[in-house]
């Protein structure tokens, strides 16, 4: 009893998003500004993100603000397409549950060539083996950002996939040192991409923090398959304003109250986190994307996503 109590205690209260989405081109010009993005640069960086960023544009999530829009804190450089997942904090609509210090870490694991004659039917000197040499390695990524000091609603994490990506076939990723370390915009189509890309086994994604409500040490992980990417797609808003009780009853009965008391009521409103839409996903910018129905894993998966 004990021992099950304590692993309960150090799970963290963590939703991974379903798929890994792959951004490129027109739709990595300048990062989409969500609420959850700037939840976490609001705690780090303010006078940078309050400068360039307004309310109004939090909530609206549109293509064409992001077109006109730069951010200023965008990980991606030189063109190079990135990967996205997002994680939600579970409690993310009750105060005081936020996650401290939370740390992200990545690891992808490959196929190892363990033939470099690349002769499929080469045997060892030795005699034929009955061990099983199918090997694997496994390569560390690094993730921005990786800590995020008050976990507590939402938070996407991204790896750029440039010459020191694992994520990236080798021929990719030498023919981008051979142009001077920078992407070559003929890949910028959603299949080019998708033929740029390892075919990994996993991807395993592992975090840890303190709670605010326990105060331990909690952890929690996901694991990603190579078929939950998707190109050319990026995670639909999930936050919704709600008003506060004391204005909808202001607005439900009108009569009687003064100017004074219209000034009182007038209280902002609250930020809400809809964890239903943890997995939901639209096209980027552009019109350049993977058509969800040729993947087996995602067409079954057809009703998370939406296309407008």
């Amino acid at each position: 009893m004990y021992s099950k109590l304590m692993r309960l205690l150090a799970k963290a209260h963590v939703t991974f998003s379903s798929t890994l989405c792959v951004q490129f081109g027109r739709g990595n010009e300048g990062s989409t500004v969500r609420f959850g993005q700037f939840n976490f640069r609001a705690s780090v960086a303010p006078a940078v993100a309050m400068k360039s960023i307004s309310m109004e544009d939090l909530l609206n999530d549109s293509d064409e603000d992001t077109n006109k829009r730069e951010d200023p804190l965008s990980t991606s450089d030189e063109g190079f397409p990135v990967i996205e997942f997002r994680m939600v904090n579970d409690r993310a609509n009750h105060e005081g549950s936020e996650i401290w210090d939370a740390q992200i870490r990545g690891i992808i694991q490959l196929k190892k060539d363990v033939n470099p004659s690349n002769k499929p039917n080469a045997k060892a000197t030795g005699g034929e083996s009955t061990l099983d040499l199918d090997k694997k390695a496994y390569y560390q990524f690094a993730l921005t950002p990786d800590s995020h000091p008050h976990f507590s609603r939402i938070w996407y994490a991204r790896h750029v996939l440039n010459a020191e990506s694992p994520l990236l076939k080798r021929e990719i990723r030498d023919m981008i040192v051979q142009e001077g370390g920078k992407w070559d915009k003929d890949f910028n189509t959603a299949s080019e991409i998708r033929q740029c890309l390892n075919e990994f086994i996993s991807l395993r994604i592992t975090l840890s923090g303190t709670s605010a409500v326990s105060a331990n040490t909690v952890f929690a992980e996901h694991v990603y398959e190579y078929e939950d990417v998707v190109v050319g797609w990026r995670f639909a808003n999930m936050v919704y304003e709600k008003e506060p009780k004391r204005k909808l009853l202001r607005r439900l009965f009108p009569f009687g109250r003064g100017e004074a008391a219209e000034v009182k009521g007038n209280c902002e409103t609250f930020t809400k986190v809809d964890k239903a839409l943890i997995h939901d996903i639209v096209p980027q910018p552009g019109d350049d994307y993977e058509d969800l129905a040729e993947t087996s894993t995602l067409a079954q998966l057809g009703g998370l996503f939406k296309r407008n």
